[in-house]
């Protein structure tokens, strides 16, 4: 969660994940971060996980529970930090990622669950790393781990101890509940003490225009039925009916 040298860490006392959402973010073949798919082309990952080696690196999301094996691998041609985003350890901690092309993997739902209803509560983590800090065993694998979430304050959501906890490579990672994604996970002293998730409600206006921005925009269905439009037509052919039948009402009467 802090530095570039730890972010291949990941969940520890955790379990391996079939979370077909939770992306591995990558600089060519070398992970950086976690992510989830909140669309087809949107990634939502932490704001420091963005342009870490610079905007000019290539990178891209790995899908599949094996990092280094992809099941399927897609550029990533944008990258953004939330605008208020100052810096490591603070608020509005978001980072957004544009796919180069569309993933047929179901992304997941942005949580509207008051945060504070959760206070002490299951919730669920999701990351790529190793099993442990040290030394770094399973690199590169989704893991997952459940444990209550123990406290929010006004930006960030803080979860985990020492045998279960995520750690600095998932960072960007989702915390769920229900579900849905509820905060990403952001900072922390140590994988061993109590960790940050940076809140969704906290982002959501951005994350909600972002993402809209980021999606191919989709053409309506076609109506069914009649249309307003079709109406004037209608009743000129309903007139000239009526027309037509009182003109030939007055032409039997006269003969």
């Amino acid at each position: 969660m802090f530095s570039f040298l730890a972010l291949a860490l990941g969940i520890i006392g955790g379990a391996p994940s079939d979370d077909a959402a939770v992306v591995c973010i990558t600089a060519d073949t070398l992970p950086l971060c976690s992510g989830v798919l909140i669309g087809p082309r949107t990634v939502l990952t932490a704001g420091h996980c963005v342009n870490v080696l610079g905007p000019t690196a290539n990178y891209f999301v790995n899908i599949g529970p094996d990092c280094a094996h992809p099941q399927a691998r897609l550029r990533i041609d944008e990258m953004r930090t939330h605008p208020s985003y100052t810096g490591q350890g603070k608020p509005f901690d978001f980072g957004l990622a544009k796919l180069h092309a569309d993933s047929t993997v179901t992304p997941l739902v942005l949580s509207a669950a008051s945060i504070d209803g959760v206070v002490g509560r299951t919730i669920r983590h999701v990351g790529f790393g190793t099993s442990q800090e040290s030394p770094m065993d399973g690199r590169g694998f989704r893991r997952t781990v459940s444990h209550p979430l123990i406290r929010v304050d006004a930006d960030f959501a803080w979860s985990g101890d020492a045998v279960a906890n995520t750690c600095l490579g998932d960072s960007g990672g989702p915390m769920l509940f229900d579900e849905q994604v509820l905060g990403v996970v952001s900072d922390g002293p140590d994988c061993h003490s109590e960790s940050a998730d940076q809140r969704v409600d906290r982002g959501r206006e951005w994350l909600d225009a972002t993402r809209a921005e980021f999606e191919p925009a989709v053409a309506p269905p076609p109506k069914r039925g009649c249309s307003v439009a079709g109406w004037p037509l209608l009743w000129l052919m309903l007139l000239w009916l009526t027309r037509r039948a009182d003109q030939t009402d007055s032409f039997a009467y006269h003969r």
